[in-house]
């Protein structure tokens, strides 16, 4: 029997790296032989040229920033060399643009899992306050901004320290008036307007990934206390834990927001309430993904599972006390596969090393 062939993007390697290595990481000790992972990334530097193990195969995609039409396209070029039976996108934007072009893209023959438009407007950054609030969540007062003289008066209303945010990603914690603005000023030159300005909640911050099945519940679902954070907010360390109150809050934001596909949905327990605050939701797969495998949840399994058969049989419980540690270590590869792969755009692993 053929293999299943995968299209995973997000391959990226960097301080904030992205989800594709842990999927792939997943999709592989899952299936073994029976998948073909196609990366599809759309930056040149990617980690997945030098991935033999995991990738067997590479293309450039256009950027998110060319729209739906380019990426359609390209796709249309990807399934003519061979077919792809599941495409996993692991950036919030590459989400939004493929969860608009849904019907043309599974007219290819490529199986989708992902959240609704209109479920992804309701986790945006920009509506995510008003979403939470509105369903009886709590949530930090959270304001967005298109113009930096306006961080001062928002800065008054919310107290410092705030927390400024991108629209799509980056966080960084701002301590004072004069931090808040040239954050804001980088995140606007990196990221773009709007500004996502948010209250401070002190307190010890956790998470929830899950997969959602059609009818929007949790098929699976893991929980993790963040041990490890980043400056710009990204978990590199962590510990699966029982946590039972926390998943069921996990599942009941899943049901409401009407979800489907992977997510992620970060929490902070506040010290001084002992209150459980919603702080973000994102469209994907978590970068530490792996964890939930290796603690007996195989997540990105699952969700090729029900984009191909729409399974939405729950999962075994997951092992808690099960940690991870980000490390870092370099990839080598011939610089002649690098070369080929810029101007080729495309490396196939199988082919290259005969």
């Amino acid at each position: 029997m053929n293999s299943i062939r995968v299209g995973v993007t997000g391959f990226i390697s960097s301080e904030s790296p992205k989800p594709g290595f842990n999927v792939a990481r997943s999709l592989k000790e899952g299936l073994g032989e029976g998948v073909h992972i196609v990366a599809l990334d759309s930056y040149p530097l990617t980690a997945s040229i030098a991935l033999p193990t995991l990738v067997d195969e590479t293309h450039l995609i256009p950027p998110p920033s060319d729209g739906p039409n380019a990426m359609l396209e390209y796709l249309k070029e990807l399934t003519m060399k061979g077919p792809l039976d599941v495409l996993i996108p692991n950036d919030d934007i590459e989400v939004e643009l493929l969860a608009g072009i849904r019907e043309n893209v599974e007219g290819l023959g490529i199986k989708l899992a992902l959240p609704t438009t209109k479920a992804l407007k309701l986790r945006s950054k920009e509506n995510l306050y008003s979403s939470l609030i509105q369903h009886g969540y709590s949530a930090p007062k959270t304001v967005v901004l298109f113009q930096n003289q306006d961080v001062a008066r928002i800065g008054d209303q919310l107290g410092y320290p705030l927390v400024v945010k991108g629209r799509l990603c980056d966080a960084y914690l701002a301590q004072s008036l004069a931090e808040a603005k040239i954050v804001f000023e980088r995140i606007a030159e990196t990221s773009g307007l709007p500004v996502i300005v948010q209250q401070f909640v002190p307190g010890e911050e956790y998470s929830v990934t899950a997969v959602a099945d059609g009818q929007n519940r949790a098929v699976g679902i893991v929980a993790i206390k963040k041990i490890g954070i980043t400056e710009k907010g990204k978990t590199w360390a962590g510990v699966t834990i029982e946590a039972p109150w926390l998943i069921e809050l996990g599942k009941k934001v899943v049901a409401d927001l009407g979800w489907v596909g992977p997510i992620e949905i970060e929490f902070i327990k506040s010290e001084e309430r002992n209150e459980w605050f919603v702080i973000e939701i994102n469209p994907r797969f978590p970068s530490w993904i792996y964890l939930a495998t290796s603690a007996g949840q195989n997540l990105p399994l699952a969700l090729v599972q029900l984009a191909i058969d729409g399974l939405s049989q729950e999962l075994p419980p997951y092992k808690s006390g099960v940690a991870f540690m980000r490390v870092f270590y370099e990839a080598v590869l011939p610089i002649e596969q690098f070369g080929a792969f810029l101007t080729g755009s495309e490396v196939d692993w199988v082919a290259w090393t005969k």
